[in-house]
Protein backbone atom coordinates (compact mmCIF):
# COMPACT_ATOMS: atom_id res chain seq x y z
CA UNK A 1 0.00 0.00 0.00
CA UNK A 2 2.83 2.39 0.86
CA UNK A 3 4.45 1.62 -2.49
CA UNK A 4 1.27 2.53 -4.35
CA UNK A 5 0.99 5.79 -2.42
CA UNK A 6 4.60 6.65 -3.25
CA UNK A 7 3.99 5.97 -6.95
CA UNK A 8 0.83 8.10 -6.88
CA UNK A 9 2.77 10.89 -5.13
CA UNK A 10 5.58 10.84 -7.70
CA UNK A 11 3.18 10.79 -10.65
CA UNK A 12 1.17 13.67 -9.22
CA UNK A 13 4.34 15.65 -8.58
CA UNK A 14 5.62 14.96 -12.09
CA UNK A 15 2.41 16.21 -13.66
CA UNK A 16 2.39 19.26 -11.39
CA UNK A 17 5.89 20.19 -12.57
CA UNK A 18 4.70 19.99 -16.17
CA UNK A 19 1.58 22.04 -15.44
CA UNK A 20 3.69 24.74 -13.76
CA UNK A 21 5.32 25.49 -17.11
CA UNK A 22 2.12 26.55 -18.85
CA UNK A 23 0.70 28.14 -15.70
CA UNK A 24 3.73 30.38 -15.16
CA UNK A 25 4.04 30.91 -18.91
CA UNK A 26 0.53 32.33 -19.19
CA UNK A 27 1.10 34.55 -16.13
CA UNK A 28 4.37 35.76 -17.65
CA UNK A 29 2.63 36.61 -20.92
CA UNK A 30 -0.07 38.41 -18.97
CA UNK A 31 2.53 40.52 -17.13
CA UNK A 32 4.31 41.46 -20.36
CA UNK A 33 1.05 42.52 -21.99
CA UNK A 34 -0.21 44.54 -19.00
CA UNK A 35 3.07 46.40 -18.45
CA UNK A 36 3.92 46.73 -22.16
CA UNK A 37 7.24 44.92 -21.63
CA UNK A 38 8.04 46.90 -18.48
CA UNK A 39 7.44 50.37 -19.92
CA UNK A 40 3.98 51.04 -18.47
CA UNK A 41 3.22 52.08 -14.87
CA UNK A 42 5.79 52.95 -12.22
CA UNK A 43 8.25 50.57 -10.62
CA UNK A 44 6.14 50.02 -7.50
CA UNK A 45 3.07 48.96 -9.50
CA UNK A 46 5.14 46.67 -11.71
CA UNK A 47 6.75 45.11 -8.63
CA UNK A 48 3.41 44.49 -6.93
CA UNK A 49 1.95 43.00 -10.11
CA UNK A 50 4.92 40.66 -10.54
CA UNK A 51 4.65 39.65 -6.87
CA UNK A 52 0.92 38.96 -7.19
CA UNK A 53 1.32 36.87 -10.34
CA UNK A 54 4.24 34.90 -8.92
CA UNK A 55 2.21 34.12 -5.77
CA UNK A 56 -0.68 32.99 -7.97
CA UNK A 57 1.71 30.79 -9.93
CA UNK A 58 3.07 29.21 -6.74
CA UNK A 59 -0.44 28.55 -5.43
CA UNK A 60 -1.46 27.09 -8.80
CA UNK A 61 1.51 24.70 -8.59
CA UNK A 62 0.41 23.47 -5.15
CA UNK A 63 -3.24 23.17 -6.21
CA UNK A 64 -2.22 21.18 -9.29
CA UNK A 65 -0.30 18.73 -7.11
CA UNK A 66 -3.20 18.27 -4.67
CA UNK A 67 -5.63 17.84 -7.56
CA UNK A 68 -3.46 15.29 -9.36
CA UNK A 69 -2.86 13.32 -6.17
CA UNK A 70 -6.50 13.21 -5.05
CA UNK A 71 -8.00 12.83 -8.55
CA UNK A 72 -5.83 10.35 -10.46
CA UNK A 73 -8.46 10.02 -13.21
CA UNK A 74 -8.97 13.76 -13.65
CA UNK A 75 -8.82 15.45 -17.05
CA UNK A 76 -5.49 17.06 -16.19
CA UNK A 77 -3.85 13.71 -15.57
CA UNK A 78 -4.91 11.91 -18.74
CA UNK A 79 -4.79 14.70 -21.28
CA UNK A 80 -1.20 14.33 -22.55
CA UNK A 81 0.78 11.77 -24.52
CA UNK A 82 -2.22 10.05 -26.18
CA UNK A 83 -0.11 9.57 -29.28
CA UNK A 84 -2.09 6.83 -30.95
CA UNK A 85 -5.43 5.08 -30.66
CA UNK A 86 -5.66 2.70 -27.74
CA UNK A 87 -2.49 4.05 -26.11
CA UNK A 88 -2.90 4.48 -22.35
CA UNK A 89 -1.20 7.25 -20.44
CA UNK A 90 -0.16 4.77 -17.77
CA UNK A 91 2.54 3.52 -20.15
CA UNK A 92 4.34 6.80 -19.57
CA UNK A 93 3.92 6.85 -15.79
CA UNK A 94 7.53 5.81 -15.24
CA UNK A 95 8.69 8.98 -17.00
CA UNK A 96 6.91 11.22 -14.52
CA UNK A 97 8.09 9.14 -11.59
CA UNK A 98 11.68 9.54 -12.79
CA UNK A 99 11.22 13.27 -13.36
CA UNK A 100 9.69 13.76 -9.91
CA UNK A 101 12.46 11.74 -8.23
CA UNK A 102 15.18 13.81 -9.91
CA UNK A 103 13.32 16.98 -8.94
CA UNK A 104 13.16 15.96 -5.27
CA UNK A 105 16.89 15.20 -5.21
CA UNK A 106 17.79 18.60 -6.68
CA UNK A 107 15.38 20.43 -4.35
CA UNK A 108 16.86 18.60 -1.36
CA UNK A 109 20.37 19.91 -2.11
CA UNK A 110 19.05 23.39 -2.91
CA UNK A 111 17.31 23.54 0.47
CA UNK A 112 20.54 22.48 2.15
CA UNK A 113 22.24 25.47 0.52
CA UNK A 114 19.23 27.60 1.51
CA UNK A 115 19.65 26.81 5.22
CA UNK A 116 23.41 27.25 5.07
CA UNK A 117 22.97 30.74 3.65
CA UNK A 118 20.41 31.45 6.35
CA UNK A 119 22.98 30.50 8.97
CA UNK A 120 25.58 32.74 7.30
CA UNK A 121 23.08 35.59 7.36
CA UNK A 122 22.50 35.12 11.09
CA UNK A 123 26.25 35.08 11.70
CA UNK A 124 26.63 38.35 9.81
CA UNK A 125 23.83 39.91 11.82
CA UNK A 126 25.18 38.78 15.19
CA UNK A 127 28.84 39.46 14.44
CA UNK A 128 30.37 42.19 16.61
CA UNK A 129 30.90 45.50 14.90
CA UNK A 130 31.81 49.10 15.56
CA UNK A 131 29.29 51.83 16.14
CA UNK A 132 28.58 53.98 13.12
CA UNK A 133 29.61 57.65 13.27
CA UNK A 134 27.21 59.90 15.11
CA UNK A 135 26.29 61.76 11.92
CA UNK A 136 25.11 58.55 10.24
CA UNK A 137 23.18 57.40 13.30
CA UNK A 138 21.33 60.72 13.51
CA UNK A 139 20.75 60.57 9.76
CA UNK A 140 19.25 57.09 10.05
CA UNK A 141 16.96 58.12 12.88
CA UNK A 142 15.75 61.20 11.03
CA UNK A 143 15.19 59.37 7.72
CA UNK A 144 13.37 56.50 9.42
CA UNK A 145 10.95 58.96 11.02
CA UNK A 146 10.37 60.71 7.70
CA UNK A 147 9.71 57.39 5.95
CA UNK A 148 7.29 56.27 8.65
CA UNK A 149 9.41 53.35 9.88
CA UNK A 150 8.36 52.60 13.45
CA UNK A 151 10.79 49.77 14.06
CA UNK A 152 14.17 50.54 15.54
CA UNK A 153 16.85 50.37 12.88
CA UNK A 154 20.36 49.52 14.03
CA UNK A 155 23.42 50.56 12.02
CA UNK A 156 26.87 49.08 12.49
CA UNK A 157 30.26 49.02 10.80
CA UNK A 158 31.65 45.61 9.89
CA UNK A 159 35.05 44.41 8.71
CA UNK A 160 33.81 41.11 7.24
CA UNK A 161 31.67 42.62 4.47
CA UNK A 162 32.54 44.88 1.54
CA UNK A 163 29.14 46.26 0.54
CA UNK A 164 26.23 47.67 2.55
CA UNK A 165 23.67 45.06 3.62
CA UNK A 166 20.24 45.05 5.23
CA UNK A 167 19.33 42.04 7.37
CA UNK A 168 16.28 41.23 9.45
CA UNK A 169 12.59 42.07 9.64
CA UNK A 170 11.52 42.62 13.25
CA UNK A 171 14.87 44.15 14.25
CA UNK A 172 16.48 45.29 11.01
CA UNK A 173 20.19 45.96 10.90
CA UNK A 174 22.13 47.93 8.30
CA UNK A 175 25.75 46.82 8.00
CA UNK A 176 28.32 49.16 6.44
CA UNK A 177 31.85 48.04 5.50
CA UNK A 178 34.55 49.89 7.42
CA UNK A 179 36.89 50.25 4.47
CA UNK A 180 34.22 51.71 2.25
CA UNK A 181 33.53 54.76 4.41
CA UNK A 182 36.79 56.33 3.22
CA UNK A 183 35.65 56.18 -0.42
CA UNK A 184 32.22 57.82 -0.05
CA UNK A 185 31.30 61.38 0.72
CA UNK A 186 28.77 62.10 3.44
CA UNK A 187 26.03 62.80 0.87
CA UNK A 188 26.78 59.56 -0.96
CA UNK A 189 26.73 57.58 2.29
CA UNK A 190 23.38 59.16 3.21
CA UNK A 191 21.91 58.23 -0.19
CA UNK A 192 23.01 54.61 0.26
CA UNK A 193 21.50 54.52 3.76
CA UNK A 194 18.25 55.95 2.41
CA UNK A 195 18.21 53.21 -0.21
CA UNK A 196 18.56 50.57 2.49
CA UNK A 197 15.88 52.20 4.64
CA UNK A 198 13.47 51.96 1.73
CA UNK A 199 14.09 48.21 1.65
CA UNK A 200 13.13 48.07 5.32
CA UNK A 201 9.99 50.12 4.76
CA UNK A 202 8.92 47.82 1.89
CA UNK A 203 9.54 44.65 3.96
CA UNK A 204 11.84 43.38 1.23
CA UNK A 205 13.56 40.98 3.61
CA UNK A 206 10.41 38.83 3.74
CA UNK A 207 9.90 39.13 -0.01
CA UNK A 208 13.51 38.03 -0.45
CA UNK A 209 12.75 34.83 1.43
CA UNK A 210 9.76 34.22 -0.86
CA UNK A 211 11.95 34.82 -3.93
CA UNK A 212 14.57 32.38 -2.66
CA UNK A 213 11.89 29.74 -1.95
CA UNK A 214 10.31 30.19 -5.39
CA UNK A 215 13.73 29.85 -7.00
CA UNK A 216 14.13 26.50 -5.26
CA UNK A 217 10.67 25.02 -5.85
CA UNK A 218 10.54 26.08 -9.52
CA UNK A 219 14.24 26.16 -10.32
CA UNK A 220 13.62 24.47 -13.68
CA UNK A 221 10.92 26.93 -14.78
CA UNK A 222 12.20 29.82 -16.95
CA UNK A 223 9.01 31.81 -16.40
CA UNK A 224 9.38 31.60 -12.61
CA UNK A 225 12.94 32.87 -12.95
CA UNK A 226 11.64 35.74 -15.06
CA UNK A 227 9.39 36.76 -12.18
CA UNK A 228 12.17 36.55 -9.58
CA UNK A 229 14.44 38.68 -11.76
CA UNK A 230 11.61 41.18 -12.33
CA UNK A 231 10.89 41.41 -8.60
CA UNK A 232 14.51 42.22 -7.81
CA UNK A 233 14.81 44.68 -10.66
CA UNK A 234 11.65 46.64 -9.86
CA UNK A 235 12.44 46.56 -6.14
CA UNK A 236 15.77 48.27 -6.73
CA UNK A 237 14.23 50.72 -9.20
CA UNK A 238 11.64 51.81 -6.66
CA UNK A 239 14.27 52.31 -3.94
CA UNK A 240 16.32 54.39 -6.39
CA UNK A 241 13.26 56.53 -7.13
CA UNK A 242 12.76 57.16 -3.42
CA UNK A 243 16.39 58.27 -3.04
CA UNK A 244 16.04 60.75 -5.91
CA UNK A 245 12.85 62.14 -4.37
CA UNK A 246 14.98 63.36 -1.45
CA UNK A 247 16.85 65.56 -3.95
CA UNK A 248 20.17 63.77 -3.87
CA UNK A 249 22.19 64.37 -7.02
CA UNK A 250 21.59 61.53 -9.53
CA UNK A 251 25.21 61.58 -10.74
CA UNK A 252 26.63 61.35 -7.21
CA UNK A 253 24.22 58.59 -6.27
CA UNK A 254 25.06 56.60 -9.41
CA UNK A 255 28.76 57.09 -8.70
CA UNK A 256 28.27 55.75 -5.17
CA UNK A 257 26.62 52.60 -6.55
CA UNK A 258 29.50 52.05 -8.97
CA UNK A 259 32.02 52.44 -6.14
CA UNK A 260 30.15 49.85 -4.09
CA UNK A 261 30.17 47.42 -7.02
CA UNK A 262 33.90 47.86 -7.55
CA UNK A 263 34.60 47.06 -3.88
CA UNK A 264 32.39 43.96 -3.83
CA UNK A 265 34.67 40.91 -3.81
CA UNK A 266 32.66 37.83 -2.87
CA UNK A 267 29.05 36.67 -3.37
CA UNK A 268 26.64 37.26 -0.51
CA UNK A 269 23.79 35.16 0.95
CA UNK A 270 20.46 35.38 -0.85
CA UNK A 271 18.71 36.65 2.30
CA UNK A 272 20.74 39.84 2.45
CA UNK A 273 19.61 42.92 0.54
CA UNK A 274 22.47 44.83 -1.05
CA UNK A 275 22.37 48.30 -2.52
CA UNK A 276 24.02 47.28 -5.81
CA UNK A 277 21.36 44.74 -6.74
CA UNK A 278 21.78 41.26 -8.19
CA UNK A 279 24.44 41.59 -10.91
CA UNK A 280 26.46 44.01 -13.02
CA UNK A 281 23.96 44.07 -15.89
CA UNK A 282 21.15 45.11 -13.58
CA UNK A 283 23.38 47.76 -11.98
CA UNK A 284 24.26 49.29 -15.33
CA UNK A 285 20.57 49.47 -16.23
CA UNK A 286 19.87 51.19 -12.92
CA UNK A 287 22.67 53.73 -13.46
CA UNK A 288 21.30 54.52 -16.91
CA UNK A 289 17.84 54.93 -15.46
CA UNK A 290 19.09 57.16 -12.60
CA UNK A 291 21.05 59.51 -14.85
CA UNK A 292 18.86 59.62 -17.96
CA UNK A 293 15.49 58.75 -16.44
CA UNK A 294 14.80 56.07 -19.05
CA UNK A 295 13.46 52.61 -18.34
CA UNK A 296 14.85 49.73 -20.37
CA UNK A 297 12.06 47.54 -21.74
CA UNK A 298 12.15 43.81 -21.22
CA UNK A 299 13.65 42.17 -24.27
CA UNK A 300 11.35 39.45 -25.58
CA UNK A 301 13.79 37.13 -27.32
CA UNK A 302 12.83 34.44 -29.85
CA UNK A 303 13.61 31.89 -27.14
CA UNK A 304 11.10 33.53 -24.79
CA UNK A 305 8.48 33.63 -27.55
CA UNK A 306 9.06 29.95 -28.28
CA UNK A 307 8.72 29.04 -24.61
CA UNK A 308 5.52 31.06 -24.34
CA UNK A 309 4.05 29.32 -27.39
CA UNK A 310 4.95 25.92 -25.95
CA UNK A 311 3.37 26.90 -22.63
CA UNK A 312 0.14 28.04 -24.29
CA UNK A 313 0.06 24.90 -26.45
CA UNK A 314 0.60 22.73 -23.40
CA UNK A 315 -2.24 24.51 -21.61
CA UNK A 316 -4.63 24.00 -24.52
CA UNK A 317 -3.82 20.30 -24.67
CA UNK A 318 -4.01 19.91 -20.91
CA UNK A 319 -7.47 21.40 -20.71
CA UNK A 320 -8.86 19.57 -23.73
CA UNK A 321 -11.68 17.42 -22.42
CA UNK A 322 -11.89 15.31 -25.57
CA UNK A 323 -8.54 13.66 -24.89
CA UNK A 324 -9.56 12.52 -21.43
CA UNK A 325 -11.28 9.38 -22.60
CA UNK A 326 -9.11 6.35 -23.23
CA UNK A 327 -9.86 3.49 -25.58
CA UNK A 328 -10.23 0.93 -22.81
CA UNK A 329 -13.12 -1.51 -23.45
CA UNK A 330 -16.25 -1.34 -21.30
CA UNK A 331 -17.44 -4.71 -20.05
CA UNK A 332 -21.02 -5.94 -19.86
CA UNK A 333 -21.59 -9.37 -18.31
CA UNK A 334 -24.61 -11.70 -18.78
CA UNK A 335 -25.13 -14.80 -16.69
CA UNK A 336 -25.62 -17.95 -18.79
CA UNK A 337 -25.79 -21.68 -18.12
CA UNK A 338 -22.13 -21.94 -19.14
CA UNK A 339 -21.08 -19.17 -16.76
CA UNK A 340 -20.57 -15.44 -17.16
CA UNK A 341 -20.21 -14.21 -20.73
CA UNK A 342 -18.62 -10.77 -21.15
CA UNK A 343 -19.45 -8.33 -23.93
CA UNK A 344 -17.06 -5.50 -24.70
CA UNK A 345 -16.75 -2.42 -26.87
CA UNK A 346 -14.44 0.63 -26.76
CA UNK A 347 -15.76 3.31 -24.45
CA UNK A 348 -18.03 5.96 -25.94
CA UNK A 349 -20.37 8.37 -24.29
CA UNK A 350 -23.63 6.42 -23.77
CA UNK A 351 -26.75 8.07 -25.07
CA UNK A 352 -30.17 7.89 -23.43
CA UNK A 353 -31.26 5.13 -25.83
CA UNK A 354 -28.15 3.08 -25.00
CA UNK A 355 -28.89 3.33 -21.29
CA UNK A 356 -32.46 2.22 -21.86
CA UNK A 357 -31.23 -0.69 -23.99
CA UNK A 358 -28.83 -1.80 -21.26
CA UNK A 359 -31.55 -1.62 -18.62
CA UNK A 360 -33.91 -3.52 -20.91
CA UNK A 361 -31.41 -6.36 -21.36
CA UNK A 362 -30.85 -6.57 -17.60
CA UNK A 363 -34.60 -6.80 -16.96
CA UNK A 364 -35.02 -9.41 -19.69
CA UNK A 365 -32.11 -11.33 -18.24
CA UNK A 366 -33.93 -11.60 -14.94
CA UNK A 367 -37.32 -12.58 -16.36
CA UNK A 368 -36.57 -14.55 -19.54
CA UNK A 369 -34.61 -17.67 -20.50
CA UNK A 370 -30.91 -17.26 -21.19
CA UNK A 371 -31.33 -17.88 -24.92
CA UNK A 372 -33.87 -15.05 -25.19
CA UNK A 373 -31.55 -12.68 -23.37
CA UNK A 374 -28.72 -13.48 -25.79
CA UNK A 375 -31.06 -12.95 -28.74
CA UNK A 376 -32.11 -9.57 -27.37
CA UNK A 377 -28.47 -8.58 -26.91
CA UNK A 378 -27.65 -9.41 -30.53
CA UNK A 379 -30.72 -7.51 -31.75
CA UNK A 380 -29.78 -4.39 -29.83
CA UNK A 381 -26.22 -4.63 -31.13
CA UNK A 382 -27.50 -4.74 -34.69
CA UNK A 383 -29.50 -1.57 -34.02
CA UNK A 384 -26.43 0.44 -32.88
CA UNK A 385 -26.15 -0.37 -29.19
CA UNK A 386 -22.82 -0.35 -27.39
CA UNK A 387 -23.17 -4.12 -26.60
CA UNK A 388 -21.33 -6.58 -28.82
CA UNK A 389 -21.23 -10.33 -28.72
CA UNK A 390 -18.31 -12.38 -27.57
Amino acid sequence: MNGLLQIAFLKALGWSLLHSLWQMGILCLLYILITNKGRKYNSQVRHNLALLLSVIGGIAFLISFVWEYTNPNSPLLYSFLQFEKGNSIEEYGWLFQLMATAYLIVVFFLFIRFFRQFQITRQLRNAPGEKAPLELRLCIKDMALRLGIKRKVDIRLSEIINTPLTIGFWKPVILLPVALMNHLSLAQAESILLHELNHIKRNDYLINIFIASLDILLFFNPFARFFTYTLIRERENHCDDMVLQFRYQPAEYAKALLILEQKKLQPLPVFTIRATGKNNKMLLQRVQRIIYGSTTAYGVSPRMIGLLLIAVLTASVSLNQELVRTEEPLSFAIQTKKGIETYQQPFTTPSASDAKAEQFVIEEQKNAPIEKAKFIARRIRANGSFITSC
